[in-house]
């Protein structure tokens, strides 16, 4: 038995039962937060995707346009090329 501050005894069987009860609450909280972090990291993804597929869009359209010659302002390999073949 032990005693608590209050004057009322507790089992310490009590106590340890208690203890792992949070443990596992906690155990718990910690897969819900991952499961969560998982999902936002596949919607960042998604995004990421959705993005790249828009630039692609407009830098087609842009490059599409007849008489038209575009520079373009990023340093990525794909829009200096299209640059490069729009102005030949």
């Amino acid at each position: 038995m032990i005693s608590a501050p209050g004057g009322q005894s507790t089992n310490l069987r009590e106590v340890v039962s208690s203890l792992w009860e949070v443990r596992i609450g906690l155990r718990e909280v910690c897969c819900i937060l991952w499961e969560v972090r998982v999902g936002l990291w596949e919607v960042g993804a998604g995004l990421w995707k959705v993005a790249l597929t828009l630039r692609e869009v407009i830098e087609f359209r842009i490059a599409s346009e007849p008489g038209t010659i575009h520079y373009f302002k990023t340093d990525d390999k794909l829009s200096k090329d299209l640059g490069k073949s729009m102005v030949k």
